[in-house]
C-alpha cells in the first residue's frame, strides 16, 4: 500500500517546547510499593 505525502503539511501537529510523556507499565508488585510511598507523603496518583 503506497501512501501519497505530496499533499501533507510539514510541521502541522509540532509544539515547541511541549513534554512528550511515554507511557510506562509497571508490575503490580512496584506499583503497590509506589503507590503506597505516594500515599504516605500525601500525593494523590491518578
Amino acid at each position: 500500500m503506497e501512501r501519497l505525502l505530496s499533499k501533507g503539511t510539514r510541521g502541522k501537529f509540532f509544539k515547541a517546547g511541549a513534554r512528550i510523556s511515554l507511557p510506562v507499565y509497571l508490575g503490580a508488585e512496584v506499583q503497590d510499593y509506589l503507590a503506597a510511598r505516594a500515599k504516605a507523603r500525601g500525593i494523590e496518583i491518578g
